[in-house]
């Protein structure tokens, strides 16, 4: 009985630093970075970009993680528990299409080519300022 005790003694001063800790990070959202919902429609030459993906990278890694989400029938959705980071965000948009031929490794599959020119991916100079809410962002790509 004198050992259960001793050892409640021992450890309350810890329990409380815990309890307080655990209370701390509920407040604060599990200590995640803000979020914005992000919609908006994506073509390529005046046409939509189906089967692409689209990425928001924040600017610092203090922000947050990135966000990405596919692109179906040229529209984009994230809602704000998935979302980009609020603030400035990269912008990256990816589009693997077929070209019409078999694939030189592997003729049972179809030889696939990115779409997008690489300044709205690789080298993206894509930027777009997230939110707290709901923003629009549309992304009017061009070949040339």
């Amino acid at each position: 009985m004198n050992v259960s005790f001793k050892a409640k003694r021992r450890f309350q001063p810890y329990l409380h630093g815990f309890l307080a800790a655990t209370c701390l990070l509920l407040a604060a959202g599990c200590g995640g970075a803000p979020r914005g919902a992000v919609n908006g429609k994506v073509t390529l030459d005046g046409k939509p970009v189906d089967g692409g993906t689209i990425s928001f990278i924040p600017e610092t890694a203090e922000q947050g993680k990135p966000a990405w989400t596919d692109i179906v029938a040229g529209e984009y959705l994230l809602d704000a528990s998935s979302g980009p980071a609020v603030g400035p965000n990269r912008v990256e948009i990816r589009w693997l299409r077929k070209t019409g031929r078999k694939s030189p490794y592997d003729p049972h599959l179809d030889e696939m080519r990115e779409a997008v020119p690489d300044r709205y991916n690789t080298s993206s100079t894509l930027e777009e300022d997230v939110k707290p809410g709901k923003n629009v962002f549309d992304f009017e790509l061009t070949s040339q």
